[in-house]
């Protein structure tokens, strides 16, 4: 592989609240995966007045992972997550124009404060 042809690294890490029920399934080859939406909110200052903004991304963990959650943890729920980040695109109806969407692949998820671990329970991120 020459130099200009290595990848870059893709790495996120992010505390974020799931926003609606995982929803866990299993492929035809009877490997587990589950979707998850997470709300990650950031909190800034703008002359003196406290300001929020919320970032909503959709992710997908596989195998035991995805089994866990689906299980385990719900809406409300508090996470951390490491994934990379995985872009979407299909085509509209109309105009022949395009959507697009980035999606989290997600390496690693752990709960904070979740009543099955109550070591996580003051984890400050």
């Amino acid at each position: 592989m020459s130099e200009s042809q290595k990848s870059d690294m893709q790495v996120v890490f992010m505390t974020g609240t799931f926003s609606r029920e995982p929803r866990m399934s299993y492929t035809s080859s009877n490997r587990c995966f589950c979707k998850i939406g997470i709300g990650s909110t950031r909190y800034f200052d703008i002359d003196g007045e406290t300001r929020s903004e919320t970032l909503f991304l959709d992710g997908v963990l596989w195998d035991e992972q995805a089994e866990f959650t689906g299980k385990n943890l719900r809406k409300g729920d508090r996470v951390f997550i490491e994934a990379s980040l995985s872009s979407e695109v299909w085509p509209t109806l109309d105009e022949g124009k395009a959507h697009s969407k980035l999606t989290l692949k997600i390496h690693r998820l752990i709960p904070i404060g979740w009543r099955g671990n109550p070591a996580l329970d003051d984890i400050e991120l």
